[in-house]
């Protein structure tokens, strides 16, 4: 007996069988980013916070630096 997707969707045994994609986590693990990310920890107003980045380098620099 063959069931609705929708329905093998709702089923433990139908959520296995369908690929859902890529699982990312609270940082994005699992993104395949296109430069190394690195972490810069701090501690700020009583809290440990961490922020994530990537430095890319120029292949040629201009003595201009930008943020985002």
């Amino acid at each position: 007996m063959k069931c609705h997707p929708a329905a093998a969707q709702n089923s433990p045994q139908g959520a296995a069988a369908i690929d859902t994609g890529p699982v990312y986590g609270p940082r994005l693990e699992g993104f395949d980013y296109p430069w190394p990310v690195a972490l810069y920890r701090l501690h700020s107003q009583r809290q440990d916070l961490e922020m994530a980045y990537m430095d890319v380098k120029p292949k040629h620099p201009n003595g201009r630096v930008v943020v985002l």
